[in-house]
């Protein structure tokens, strides 16, 4: 490899021998909002340099997409709140909208990206969920009324105390340019 220091390993399955040349620079990305891998977060923290790199939405290649849905503005809008109701840890990168140009590709990205990770960061907080998106993601609330639930002498009237509505999130494939359009306006 060119270096009095070169290591290599032999490899499990192969046995074969490798190195990594000395002018390999190893780059990685890690979402900090995953604190499952804690331990392994501490460990890396410790061997590397961490640069922090944030939302930039004003380098998407598309900004506003055909359809006249300003992708700058409803990035900044999403993460603003998103800082405010969790913190700058979870926010939502720009490279998710990296290749939307119409309303199509965003209801993609809501559907298979945008929408889990919020689901996941407001884990049965219907306010918080829709103080980030608002009325329009969300289908007509499900009134709930005590008739509802089995007569049971043991409850203590608890059945009052879930008589508010359920709310749930539209299907991504019924959103509409305007449900995106008031994420910003």
């Amino acid at each position: 490899m060119g270096c009095d220091t070169t290591l290599t390993v032999t490899l499990p399955y192969s046995k074969e021998r490798f190195g990594v040349p000395p002018n390999l620079h190893v780059i990685g990305t890690m979402n900090t909002a995953d604190r499952s891998a804690e331990a392994l977060d501490t460990a890396l923290r410790r061997r590397f340099s961490f640069v922090l790199k944030e939302p930039a939405p004003d380098i998407l290649p598309v900004k506003v997409t055909m359809d006249g849905i300003d992708l700058v503005a409803l990035l900044n809008a999403l993460n603003k709140r998103l800082k405010v109701l969790k913190d700058a840890d979870h926010t939502i990168g720009h490279a998710w909208l990296w290749n939307v140009k119409d309303t199509d590709g965003l209801r993609s990205v809501f559907s298979n990206k945008i929408l889990p990770l919020l689901k996941e960061f407001f884990y049965n907080d219907t306010e918080k969920l829709g103080l980030v998106l608002g009325d329009r993601f969300f289908n007509e609330p499900i009134p709930v009324s005590e008739e509802l639930f089995a007569s049971f002498s043991g409850s203590n009237n608890l059945a009052g105390q879930y008589q508010h509505p359920i709310y749930e999130l539209k299907n991504p494939e019924d959103l509409t340019i305007d449900d995106f359009l008031s994420l910003y306006q």
